[in-house]
């Protein structure tokens, strides 16, 4: 199960989502007035499927609350909601592109275990993900936010977010297939 904030649709676009990927996860929205609604949505949408679900989150959600999803096995990307709301207001084309990659990259979450190693396709997709899409801060290796991610270290996982806009050293023509490709498969 991909769970995701309401934010990161537009209008219809969940439906449309749903009919164009929905043989691939199942995809819904979470949204709650505060961040401890938004955390009990998340379990109750979550029921009986923990182990198989991933969840994006809005980055301000505390430690402490991330801790109850990754304790029955969610598996969470906080993402930037500012950015998300700037690009959905400005209708943003690249949108679609982001929204896709982002799919992706909770597939790659969602798969990856304690038995990964760093020279698995696998993980090398997923760093590629990781390095083109997330900001990182106190400057966390991609290798220990992997492992954070297996592990559920949420003290490590709240050191980095899902960016809206790529780095630029992953702007290449090709670029954009890597996604598409990942969810036919």
């Amino acid at each position: 199960m991909r769970l995701v904030t309401s934010e990161f649709f537009a209008n219809g676009e969940l439906e449309e989502h749903r009919t164009r990927y929905g043989d691939r996860f199942d995809l819904d929205t979470i949204s709650g007035r505060s961040s401890e609604q938004i955390v009990n949505n998340i379990l109750a949408k979550a029921k009986d499927k923990e182990t198989k679900t991933i969840a994006l989150v809005p980055n301000d959600l505390s430690a402490e609350q991330l801790e109850r999803l990754t304790r029955v096995g969610i598996r969470f990307v906080r993402v930037n909601i500012a950015e998300l709301q700037k690009a959905k207001a400005n209708k943003d084309t690249d949108r679609e592109k982001f929204q896709i990659d982002t799919y992706a990259m909770m597939l790659l979450l969602r798969r990856i275990d304690n038995s990964i190693t760093a020279d698995s396709s696998l993980y090398r997709l997923l760093s590629f993900y990781l390095k083109s899409h997330f900001a990182l801060a106190d400057k966390i290796a991609i290798d220990d936010y992997i492992m954070a991610i297996v592990t559920n270290d949420v003290a490590k996982l709240i050191k980095g977010y899902l960016s809206y806009r790529p780095v630029r050293q992953y702007e290449t023509p090709d670029y954009n297939k890597v996604a598409v490709t990942l969810i036919s498969a």
